[in-house]
């Protein structure tokens, strides 16, 4: 499947700043699951953006900006190809430790130890998002990104983070590695975020949505993934100044048909 997506990250800060660097991971994944065909970046005010990859392999943009200014837009949008979401590789044991957001607590160690007697990775995922669906509600703005999986669990709602990062907790309890993925799905509104399991028989990572209690398919966009989500948080800066920030994202992502990709601007 051909996703045309764009997402665009505005901050305004209540007084000037300057000396401004940041990093933003707002572009695709780059693997065999995922072909960028067209991409575009660029930042407001004008700079220089420079490419590179973190220490986990996801695509970073950075970029300086050292006059002042009290607003800073960055917008990333392109056409990816999307085959599935099954990624070949070998078992990483950090991804079988606890994160600072993937914590258990005595809650959540005693509901791995139901989940102990699940044959198969899949079937675990499953039985996973199906319990967390019993004990969490999905509540826009209920916590931020701060917040760790044991504090969404002991206060039984949440929203995608923190679905995916129970998920990764109760996982690595039970003897299986997971991470936490950044990305997009089909649609309007923000970033979203799900886990990727690994498949020891297979040595593949498969991805699954426990907010959504569903496989990821070929509508979704894979962005980065990590420990948990701060190992690949989109935007990150570092500025000297004062004062509050305010930050609003959207993000868009609708299908293309093969055909008319030739026709497409971005």
């Amino acid at each position: 499947m051909v996703l045309k997506y764009s997402h665009i990250t505005v901050i305004t800060f209540s007084s000037p700043i300057h000396a401004h660097s940041f990093s933003m991971r707002c572009s695709p994944y780059q693997s065999i699951c995922q072909h960028i065909i067209e991409e575009h970046v660029s930042a407001i005010p004008n700079c220089n953006i420079s490419r590179n990859t973190d220490f986990m392999g996801n695509t970073v943009d950075y970029g300086y900006i050292d006059d002042y200014h009290d607003s800073f837009a960055f917008e990333s949008r392109g056409l990816v190809s999307v085959d599935r979401h099954i990624y070949p590789g070998d078992f990483n044991p950090l991804f079988l430790y606890e994160s600072p957001l993937t914590s258990p607590s005595a809650a959540l160690m005693y509901l791995a130890h139901q989940l102990g007697s699940t044959t198969g990775e899949e079937a675990l995922i499953r039985k996973i998002s199906d319990l967390i669906h019993v004990h969490i509600q999905y509540v826009s703005g209920s916590t931020d990104v701060c917040t760790s999986a044991e504090a969404a669990f002991a206060q039984g709602k949440g929203v995608c983070q923190d679905f995916a990062h129970i998920a990764i907790c109760l996982c690595r309890l039970c003897g299986v590695a997971a991470r936490y993925v950044n990305g997009y799905m089909l649609g309007e509104g923000q970033t979203h975020a799900w886990v990727e399991y690994y498949v020891a028989d297979l040595k593949e990572w498969h991805a699954f949505d426990p907010t959504n209690n569903k496989a990821v398919d070929d509508t979704y966009i894979k962005l980065a993934h990590g420990r948990d989500y701060n190992d690949c948080c989109t935007n990150h800066g570092v500025f000297r100044g004062a004062g509050d920030q305010t930050i609003h994202v959207s993000t868009s992502v609708r299908e293309v048909l093969r055909g008319n990709i030739i026709n497409s601007t971005i």
